[in-house]
């Protein structure tokens, strides 16, 4: 079981360049039809491009750093590989996250972030948050429901929900909440073996 959990926490902290985070998810919104988007935050503003850990569950590192290109739904995916394909990189191939990125609206609770390191922009690309199967807002919050995905450990198959929430503080912050919760099944007959519930919180200062 720490293998899994181990594993999990790799991947939504480590997998910049080759794994994308919920872009697969090719689900029409079904808030759409019978939900107000009114009450979605206004994401808009120029942030840190990594954000600290601050609250987790007992199997994260709190004060770890997630790049800010790893919390939103992508759009186009062909911009966000090219742009994660310039971040820099040590000699141990340790990512250098920018130093901010900026969200620019594009169109109704939807965005362009660019990313930057100084003054010399790293790429861009635009969200895609109605790729999420269920987006709702309330009181400047915004919720993100992901389709179940399967995944596959040394025990047996997983079932992965995902869900994120994402707002501004009264600092002017952005502030990433995500949940997620795992149903473990074994490998023969996939019985079942039990669930586990993870989260996380980051914050991503306002510059």
């Amino acid at each position: 079981m720490k293998q899994v959990l181990l594993a999990m926490s790799l991947v939504l902290l480590l997998c910049v360049g080759g794994c994308v985070q919920h872009t697969a998810v090719d689900v029409q919104s079904q808030s759409l039809a019978n939900a107000s988007l009114a009450g979605c935050p206004n994401l808009s503003g120029q942030y840190a491009g990594a954000g600290r850990m601050v609250r987790g569950d007992p199997t994260q590192q709190i004060g770890a750093r997630l790049p800010i290109n790893l919390i939103f739904p992508i759009d186009d995916i062909d911009a966000w590989k090219a742009m994660v394909g310039r971040y820099k990189t040590d000699d141990h191939h340790i990512v250098t996250p920018p130093d901010y990125a900026t969200l620019t609206p594009s169109s109704e609770n939807q965005y362009v972030v660019a990313t930057f390191y100084g003054d010399v922009k790293i790429g861009q690309y635009r969200t895609g948050f109605m790729k999420a199967q269920r987006v709702t807002c309330k009181s400047g919050v915004m919720h993100l429901t992901f389709a179940r995905e399967e995944t596959r450990s040394d025990y047996g198959p997983n079932h992965v929900t995902t869900e994120e929430t994402l707002q501004i503080d009264t600092n002017g912050d952005l502030i990433v909440r995500r949940n997620v919760d795992v149903e473990y099944h074994a490998r023969l007959l996939q019985l079942p073996m039990g669930t586990g519930h993870f989260f996380e919180e980051y914050r991503f200062p306002r510059i």
